[in-house]
């Protein structure tokens, strides 16, 4: 299940999670009790994210409109280096509230947790997007771009979407981006922003995929020029050419780029899955990120095994009896576990 991977802010921007710690019900209950004492590694990692939950009591706050966007302005100033932000007016929150807050921020490990929940869920959104195991969906946004969600994947607009054209997305989506020019700007065009979750990428018009997981973002350019930098980074962003795939890895924090196989990363938008000697721990990944299955794969050996097919994207049965066919292999499901293990 995708919940292996998943760190603190995860958590706590996770709606399912979010419903056990406010309002649990049998189902809630019965899922996290049990999926808790499966995993007692995360144990600490639970109990963090259920304390910012708890603490923060969200629905009980209440801003004035001028207020919330101040606020907005001021969170997307430290977390985005918004260079406009010295210009506009600044909240002013009382010292009580500050120390409240940082002290909070310092308890669960520090004030970029807060402050990513805080982005996530008071901003105010116009709209969120979102699809289940094995579901795809197409949004039209405002201005005429499109996006195509892969399976497990959120999207999130901005309200104030006239003025920035800026969505948050959680897992997998292709972007065609239409061209706006600034009002008022005879050559200059409106910028489009996306915010996965450490780095931005940024297009004036473009056709470009954002993959956002495990804690890897990896972006793939099809057309136009894709800039990507850092949340609160001092240097220059990276840009990217068509052709050009880049991964930017969590724990590392650096990017590495490198020539893309748009082919099998971008097929998913086509209604395929489609590998080229594509070791079997990656498909494995694949079906837990599209399916929300665990796999569990016999041994490392087995795992660096190669496979190359092209299948109907949703239908899983048909790519595992595909995959045990023709490796020779006995594929197994048991509940919501995928057991792959040598045939004897």
């Amino acid at each position: 299940m995708k919940y292996e991977y998943f760190q603190v802010n995860d958590f706590v921007t996770d709606h399912f999670f979010q419903q056990w710690v406010r309002s649990p019900d049998e189902l809630t209950n019965t899922f996290w009790e049990e999926w808790t004492r499966d995993h007692p590694e995360k144990e600490d990692t639970i109990q963090e994210a259920r304390l910012i939950l708890k603490s923060l009591n969200i629905h009980d706050i209440q801003y004035r409109e001028k207020d919330f966007q101040s606020v907005k302005q001021n969170i997307k100033s430290q977390l985005f280096g918004d260079q406009q932000s010295d210009t506009k007016e600044r909240v002013m929150v009382s010292r009580k509230s500050r120390l409240t807050w940082l002290k909070l921020a310092a308890a669960v490990g520090g004030i970029m947790v807060l402050s990513f929940y805080l982005l996530q869920h008071w901003l105010p959104v116009s709209e969120t997007f979102s699809t289940g195991n094995g579901e795809q969906i197409e949004v039209a946004l405002p201005d005429g771009s499109k996006v195509k969600l892969n399976a497990n994947t959120t999207l999130k607009v901005s309200a104030d979407w006239e003025e920035n054209r800026e969505v948050w997305l959680d897992g997998e989506a292709y972007f065609e981006v239409e061209k706006m020019k600034e009002p008022n700007a005879k050559d200059e065009l409106r910028k489009f922003t996306v915010h996965a979750r450490e780095i931005d990428v940024e297009v004036l018009g473009t056709s470009f995929n954002v993959f956002d997981r495990r804690n890897l973002t990896m972006v793939v350019l099809e057309e136009g020029v894709v800039a990507l930098k850092k949340h609160q980074a001092e240097e220059a962003s990276l840009r990217m050419q068509p052709g050009e795939s880049v991964r930017y890895f969590n724990e590392k924090k650096s990017f590495t780029k490198e020539k893309a196989n748009t082919r099998t990363t971008l097929d998913w938008k086509n209604g395929k899955h489609t590998f080229e000697a594509t070791p079997l721990r990656a498909i494995g990944l694949i079906i837990e990120d599209n399916y929300g299955l665990e796999v569990n794969i016999e041994t490392d050996a087995l795992g660096d095994r190669r496979f190359s097919a092209s299948v109907p994207y949703g239908d899983l049965d048909v790519l595992l009896n595909l995959v045990a066919e023709s490796m020779q292999l006995d594929i197994t499901k048991e509940k919501d576990v995928i057991f792959i293990r040598m045939r004897h």
